[in-house]
């Protein structure tokens, strides 16, 4: 009966089953790699949410993709985006959806070059001439209202394809790996208190 309830309290200590939350807590604390695994994917999924949809207040997190706006924006560089509910002017920088020419759309950002009836003609201030596609205001994403210089890298890192695989297969593949490692060395723990019983009986 002894043995019985000592494997019985055993069982519950995988890792898997265990459901306490202090315990897993310090687990994560006393484990570098743990802790690793569970920053990087709270990074990258906080990148993912601010990156993805409108914050309150109308406010959007972009980063700049090329140098068409260059030097008052550069690539890399973090923009905050607010919406103006179409209230636009000349000389304002704005983010809008442009058309490629294979149909598809992209983000583009640029200035306010002139207004002309109900419809915007923008301009890059890197570039010579201005843009092709005439701007109307359901377009417009919104008004740039400030820029941080180059903090855009650290986004346009989570949002590729490296920052993907650090933050989300390698901490899963050391989780996973912890774990299968923590519930086989459970068994060996358990074969080998048998095997001394087997021999003490």
């Amino acid at each position: 009966m002894r043995k019985e309830a000592f494997m019985t309290k055993r069982f519950f200590k995988i890792p898997l089953l265990q459901t306490n939350f202090t315990t897993r807590l310090f687990m994560l604390i006393e484990n570098p790699i743990y802790y690793y695994c569970v920053v990087l994917f709270i990074i990258f999924c906080f990148s993912l949410f601010i990156f993805s949809r409108e914050l309150p207040g109308g406010l959007r997190i972009m980063t700049a993709k090329s140098n068409s706006m260059s030097p008052a924006i550069t690539k890399g560089d973090l923009m905050v985006i607010k919406n103006a509910n179409n209230w636009y002017e000349k000389g304002d920088v704005v983010s809008f959806y442009a058309q490629k020419p294979d149909g598809t759309e992209e983000i583009v950002t640029h200035r306010i070059y002139a207004v002309s009836g109900n419809v915007y003609i923008t301009k890059g201030d890197h570039n010579d001439a201005i843009d092709e596609q005439k701007l109307r205001p359901r377009l417009i994403i919104g008004k740039v209202s400030a820029v941080i210089r180059n903090v855009g890298y650290i986004a346009m890192f989570f949002k590729g394809s490296l920052g993907q695989f650090m933050c989300v297969i390698i901490p899963g593949v050391l989780f996973i790996s912890i774990e299968i490692f923590r519930i086989f060395k459970y068994f060996e723990e358990r074969f080998q208190y048998h095997n001394n019983g087997t021999k003490e009986t």
